[in-house]
């Protein structure tokens, strides 16, 4: 990163410097291990980067975030366990050197703009990799920002990236002094999710077991909702007696009593933590097990997001379900998500109810075929929205983790060799600066692995001297990875076992043809509308 001392940052700098330090008010300590800090200059983009955490997590399950927002923004209501926010401290050099020594950010995701120049320049004296994400014509237009274009010039020579929402945002980029090349649009950065895993070997059982009734779901359900849940499926059994509901407890630890409560109301129940598969004649499949919507999402054209017909719980993310083709109907008590629901509604891919009278209706109507087509392809496109933007900053951050962390910092290395996706090339020497050494993806992953350096690195980069294999069409490879795999245990060893079942039964991964301009079969279309492994 390249450091402006512009007159204007300079004197900014110097009335900083004079500045009183307020009282530090830190939220927690500082965790260990890796923390991404992720500045969010709006709520839609606050919630982005909490979801761009979670999927972070899904390959590194210790990193920590850190949100920060300006102080007229709230916190967000839907921080996970490893999720920190605070307010940005006044930008005084006092104030920002005790926010920087607290927190120790290993990179930060800026979005937006409007930038606090003491807190980055100090940022970038102490290495921390800056990214800007999103960068919008507003925010690089900042009214605090505007009659010192000097300083702005100054605070973005710090960064390493530069993503822009838009063709006229990245003008005003180069109009402040950032080479086109090194400036990427990449459209909007949006609310989103990744669609969900689940075992292809359940998913085909449960299919199997349904033999093509009717389903829909209840997902994320509250106690206090449950009577209008039932109320609505007892409605519809009426009108389609072969109708199953899996119903999904909020809290999976409340189980017992949604059984109690089935039991009661005379439904014929399946509980899946019971190990029992519904028959014929079963009503309702009460899934109270973590960690297997993405099966329930794939099963269910409908899908009820719950805590949502009674105040207090603020609703779940809808993007679960429309990222598996599934049509959204929800209650009108969503404050946690009322962006998100607004965009789906608005696209027609999900409706409100308020009772059970109107949840019954809603899913009738949404059990034909057209209608939930119609709806699941609307949600599926409002989902997919931003999906590159988020997937470019998530290769970014993996990427920045592995070298500029690990080997540049802890290894004290200067050279550094990687194997990427050949698609992905132009992307690492424009935006990264790499040189392609060559063609060939897997000799140095062969030699690595030749010399034990897998088990001479620590344990959670060990996953990286696996990818090049997981992510070959070649069978041989792809048994090297399961045998690598294996010595990491789950999930990764699920991952690659069914990354080879991929392999053996196509020969390719299907979900790659379109980019790299290849006909799709009729068996692979099947296999990637049914849910299967879509990258």
């Amino acid at each position: 990163m390249a450091l402006g001392r512009s007159l204007s940052l300079a004197a900014y700098l110097a009335l900083a410097r004079r500045g009183p330090k307020q009282a530090a008010a830190f939220p927690a300590a500082r965790p260990e291990g890796t923390l991404l800090w992720g500045h969010a200059t709006s709520p839609a983009r606050a919630t982005a980067l909490l979801q761009i955490a979670v999927r972070l997590r899904q390959q590194r399950p210790d990193l920590n975030l850190l949100l920060t927002a300006p102080p007229e923004l709230e916190r967000p209501e839907h921080l996970r366990g490893r999720d920190f926010f605070q307010h940005l401290p006044a930008d005084t050099m006092a104030d920002v050197d005790g926010f920087l020594d607290h927190w120790r950010p290993d990179l930060c995701l800026w979005t937006g703009g409007y930038f606090r120049p003491a807190l980055i320049y100090q940022a970038a004296r102490r290495e921390v990799p800056l990214f800007l994400i999103d960068a919008s014509e507003r925010g690089l237009n900042a009214s605090h920002q505007r009659w010192l274009p000097e300083l702005v010039r100054a605070n973005l020579k710090a960064f390493e990236v530069y993503f822009a929402r838009s063709g006229t945002a990245a003008q005003v980029l180069r109009r402040l002094g950032i080479a086109g090349d090194d400036i990427e649009v990449t459209g909007p950065l949006q609310e989103g999710s990744a669609a969900l895993p689940c075992r292809e070997q359940d998913r085909e059982d449960m299919a199997q077991a349904l033999a093509g009734r009717p389903v829909w779901l209840a997902a994320m359900t509250q106690k206090d909702e449950i009577f209008h849940v039932l109320a609505a499926h007892r409605e519809l059994s009426r009108l389609a007696l072969r109708l199953l509901m899996i119903l999904v407890p909020d809290d999976e630890t409340e189980g017992r009593e949604f059984r109690q409560m089935l039991h009661d109301t005379g439904f014929r129940t399946a509980v899946w933590s019971e190990g029992e598969m519904p028959d014929e004649t079963t009503q309702i499949l009460l899934a109270d097990t973590r960690g297997e919507m993405g099966l329930w999402y794939r099963l269910a054209p409908v899908t009820f997001m719950g805590s949502s017909l009674m105040p207090g719980h603020g609703g779940r993310d809808p993007y679960e379900p429309a990222a598996l083709g599934s049509a959204i109907l929800y209650g009108p008590n969503v404050g946690r998500y009322l962006a998100a629901y607004s965009r789906f509604a608005a696209a027609g891919a999900a409706r409100i109810v308020k009772d059970s009278e109107s949840l019954a209706a809603a899913v009738q109507q949404c059990l034909a075929p057209d209608k939930a087509a119609q709806m699941a392809t609307a949600g599926w496109e409002v989902a997919s929205e931003g999906a590159e933007v988020t997937d470019r900053v998530i290769d970014l951050v993996q990427l920045f983790n592995l070298i500029y962390i690990y080997a540049g910092q802890v290894k004290r290395r200067n050279d550094f060799v990687i194997e990427v996706n050949p698609r992905h090339v132009a992307f690492y020497q424009r935006l990264l600066k790499f040189d392609q050494l060559g063609p060939e993806r897997h000799p140095f992953a062969r030699e690595a692995r030749a010399a034990g350096y897998m088990a001479a690195i620590d344990s959670e980069l060990r996953l990286f001297f696996c990818l090049p294999f997981a992510h070959s069409e070649n069978a041989d490879d792809q048994d090297v990875s399961v045998e690598l795999n294996a010595h990491l245990g789950q999930p990764w060893l699920a991952h690659a076992q069914g990354h080879r079942d991929i392999i053996r039964r196509f020969g390719r991964f299907p979900h790659r043809n379109a980019v790299l301009g290849r006909d799709t079969t009729a068996d692979e279309q099947a296999f990637l509308d049914g849910g299967g492994f879509a990258g």
